[in-house]
């Protein structure tokens, strides 16, 4: 009995030591184990280290956790080891259980080789291995682009002094508070044209020439013609000649006494095509159109001089075919993008989301590219703050999309600014909601790519990458929401100069910044001003940039 209760209490010993050593073998295995932390560290002096989410090669990278380096742990972001550029340590208590180990603190610089997109982060010692969340790795290329450093503004035309009867005639005019909305264009040469209601402008050389304006009326078939209101023009690509879209009072026994013309103007001759002439009834005692229309609306395509043309938003194409915005209101309420041929005939193309022809349909236009072959367009949008839009670009001769990005996507905000105060911030889909787009508020420069201006700066989008980066100025400017800012002002706000510190944004007595077009050696043509401005009141004649290399 002594004997078996001996054997039993030797047993009970080895095991509880056994035990005891399996003990000691997991703490040691847990200690060994390496881990990342995933939520972010504050530390003593309230540093805080989050876990990583967006980084570009170059960036400094910290992370922190049991990273067992003084073990020989090794750290991989994508494709490659990191190589430290920075350790620390310290005693650390894990709040859940109370456990004290050693908190490492590392930093390595993210490399090119690191790989593109999600990428990743693992920590190994020994047999050990843990994986943390992937790092998105944001690599300009491949697509992408990045900003120009070697941009600058230049002035090269100052209506302020240069216009000297500008400030006369525009004071009465109510069309709108931006006078040009009519038409912006800049031909591959370089020559700029703006269209108010009243007048047709033609800037050459850095001189300004009025090309028409409605007090002098036109000459149809020999016959004078007044010009109650300009709706459009465009030139062509030569500058050869102007197209021209307009409306006139005329008498008629019938009362169809409004009349909209589009016609093709010589510019060297001065000879004048009658291309469509569509005449409204009105309504004699109130002066409004009562919806009846001659010709009548019987196809939205066709013979030039069968189709009702209300034009507006004119562009002459590379191939010198005349796109435009036709909308035949009233009683028809088609809205609709169309384009008409060197045979005479109009094609539609694209519509507006409440009109009914059948095509695509669209809630924005943002503009056609330069050469006429495609249009940055709308299709959709969420009210969902941040708010966005969906973009697609849309073939003119396939009348197909070639890139389509719904409102939900998220953008990849591409950062390269070296302080972190001036630095793009994350955002979800795009900087704005689009909900009113004018002429000059965006300028496609190619198929891939599409500026716009949001507060301070001048923001670029690629809707086949879905990516976005600050084409000119300071990152934070392209969507600080004020002067308060200290990290722009005073230092972004320059007119003219190198571009990451010129002021895109509005000005007091200076007015808003817009796109004019982008000419064929590639500058962007910019105008300040040309507008009414409310508090206080001013008349804001135009002054026009270019943005370039030097």
């Amino acid at each position: 009995m002594k004997h078996s209760s001996f054997l039993t209490y030797t047993l009970l010993v080895l095991l509880a030591v056994s035990a005891c050593r399996k003990v000691d073998d997991d703490l040691k295995a847990q200690y060994a184990q390496p881990s990342i932390s995933t939520t972010g560290i504050t530390l003593p002096d309230g540093t805080n280290i989050p876990y990583p989410k967006d980084v570009k090669p170059g960036d400094t990278v910290t992370i922190s956790g049991r990273l067992n380096l003084s073990k020989g742990g090794v750290i991989r972001l994508g494709k490659e080891d990191a190589v430290t550029v920075y350790r620390d340590s310290m005693p650390y208590t894990y709040f859940a259980t109370g456990d004290q180990y050693t908190l490492e603190i590392a930093k390595f610089v993210v490399t090119p080789g690191m790989g593109a997109g999600p990428q990743p982060l693992v920590v190994t010692c020994g047999p050990y291995r843990h994986q943390g969340p992937d790092v998105n790795i944001v690599v300009p290329g491949a697509g992408g682009s990045q900003p120009d450093t070697t941009l600058i503004v230049t002035e090269i035309f100052n209506g302020t002094t240069d216009m000297p009867n500008f400030l006369q005639r525009y004071r009465t005019y109510t069309k709108s508070g931006f006078y040009f909305k009519t038409a912006l264009h800049v031909t591959p040469d370089g020559t700029v044209y703006l269209c108010s209601a009243w007048d047709v402008y033609r800037l050459v050389n850095g001189r300004m020439e009025l090309l028409l304006q409605k007090e002098d009326g036109i000459i149809i078939n020999g016959e004078a013609v007044t010009i109650k209101e300009i709706s459009g023009a465009a030139p062509s690509p030569d500058n050869t000649l102007l197209y021209l879209s307009f409306s006139s009072t005329v008498t008629a026994p019938d009362n169809y006494n409004r009349v909209n013309y589009l016609v093709k103007k010589d510019l060297a001759s001065g000879a004048v095509t009658l291309l469509n002439k569509t005449e409204s009834e009105m309504d004699i005692e109130w002066d409004y159109p009562t919806g009846n229309i001659r010709p009548v609306l019987q196809s939205y395509g066709g013979p030039v001089a069968q189709v009702p043309v209300f034009a507006d938003y004119l562009k002459v194409d590379a191939k010198g075919r005349l796109l435009f915005h036709n909308f035949i209101s009233y009683a028809y309420d088609k809205d609709y993008f169309c384009r008409l041929g060197d045979q005479g005939k109009i094609t539609p193309l694209f519509e507006q989301k409440e009109s009914q022809v059948n095509l695509f349909k669209t809630e924005y236009m943002f503009g056609f590219t330069e050469d006429g072959s495609a249009a940055f367009v709308a299709h959709e949008h969420n009210n969902v703050w941040p708010r966005s839009t969906g973009i697609t670009v849309l073939d003119l001769e396939s009348l197909e999309p070639t890139d389509y990005v719904d409102a939900n996507v998220n953008f990849t905000f591409a950062s390269f600014d070296t302080l972190k105060e001036r630095r793009m911030e994350k955002e979800s889909g795009l900087f704005t909601s689009f909900s009113v787009v004018e002429p000059g508020d965006y300028l496609p420069i190619s198929r891939k790519e599409m500026l716009f201006i949001n507060s301070y700066s001048i923001a670029s989008i690629n809707p086949e990458l879905a990516y976005l980066y600050a084409y000119a100025g300071i990152e934070r400017g392209c969507y600080s929401s004020g002067t308060s800012d200290g990290a722009l002002l005073p230092v972004q706000n320059q007119l003219t100069g190198p571009a990451k510190y010129v002021n895109y944004g509005f000005i007091q007595g200076g007015g808003n910044v817009r796109f004019l077009g982008k000419d064929a050696s590639g500058k962007i043509y910019l105008m300040r001003g040309g507008e009414r401005q409310l508090f206080p009141r001013a008349y804001i004649p135009p002054r026009i940039f270019t943005l370039s290399k030097p």
